[in-house]
């Protein structure tokens, strides 16, 4: 989905790719340790993940209102 926002918008383009990277990393980080979630650092990555994904959606949301103009 990234490659669709390349050249439209750069600020979803560069969210999405970002959205990608945390979310391995929590799988891995998962993988090696599952008690790391109740951590303060996983509580945290959780919550910044949940703020991106919502940051995500309401800029893709916003993008296709104005395509659809």
């Amino acid at each position: 989905m990234s490659g669709y926002y390349a050249a439209k918008n750069k600020t979803i383009y560069w969210l999405l790719i970002l959205n990608g990277i945390v979310s391995i990393l929590t799988v891995v980080f998962t993988i090696i340790d599952v008690k790391w979630l109740l951590t303060t650092t996983g509580l945290i990555s959780y919550f910044v993940w949940n703020v991106l994904m919502i940051a995500l959606m309401i800029l893709i949301y916003r993008h296709s209102k104005k395509a659809a103009l």
